[in-house]
């Protein structure tokens, strides 16, 4: 707004009176969350996501039991929270998650879901020193997130093929004949996602790890 004044200087103006009122900046409601990530670590889906907005005040976690579509709440967040770690989860469950920011004008829309599946109950569960051609039902990554290692179980299975593939699904990492619980050095990879493949008798299984 272009201020005339009359009778004395704009300098003079502005030190009695101060400066012109400007209009306030509109609020508008956050950006949508990008990337969210979903990845099980035994009864524990541990989720992540990217914070793309800079005016949140919470983030909105919901989730869902596959098949179901219908999302329920399962945690309010501060802002700038970027992951979340879902306890205490229910044997052989697909769990599926979106994020939403929030603020006092409204919600932004919803980030892309993801889904984790929890392993089947292993108890008395023998793992077997080689030899099993039986299909590969799950399998068990931790930790995860990693660091410099990672170690894989396969239950019933003393052997296994594995491949660490990145996002674009090429291969990183590949051990033959690995014995199960035994570590792989993950320390030249970079942060982010990635999914592993345990490859025995004919049969494959594949999951995701985050390397920290």
């Amino acid at each position: 707004t272009q201020v005339n004044i009359i009778g004395g200087s704009e300098d003079g103006f502005i030190a009695k009176y101060g400066y012109p009122c400007t209009t306030a900046p509109t609020a508008s409601v956050p950006n949508t969350p990008l990337a969210l990530a979903a990845v099980n670590a035994s009864l524990t889906n541990n989720v992540t996501w990217q914070d793309n907005s800079n005016n949140e005040d919470n983030f909105d976690l919901h989730y869902t039991i596959s098949p179901s579509t219908t999302y329920s709440l399962l945690a309010t967040l501060p802002m700038n929270t970027t992951s979340y770690a879902h306890t205490g989860l229910s044997h052989t469950t697909t769990y599926c998650y979106k994020v939403a920011a929030t603020n006092t004008v409204g919600l932004s829309a919803f980030s892309n879901t993801d889904c984790a599946t929890t392993p089947a109950d292993p108890s008395g569960t023998i793992t077997a020193l080689g030899g099993n051609t039986a299909p590969i039902t799950h399998a068990i990554c931790f930790p995860n997130p990693a660091g410099t290692e990672v170690h894989f179980e396969v239950p019933g299975k003393g052997q296994a093929d594995v491949e660490i593939c990145n996002a674009l699904g090429s291969v990183v990492l590949m051990e033959k004949n690995y014995v199960s619980r035994d570590k792989i050095n993950i320390a030249g990879l970079s942060k982010g996602l990635y999914y592993f493949k345990i490859k025995s008798g004919g049969t494959e299984y594949v999951g995701k790890v985050i390397k920290e």
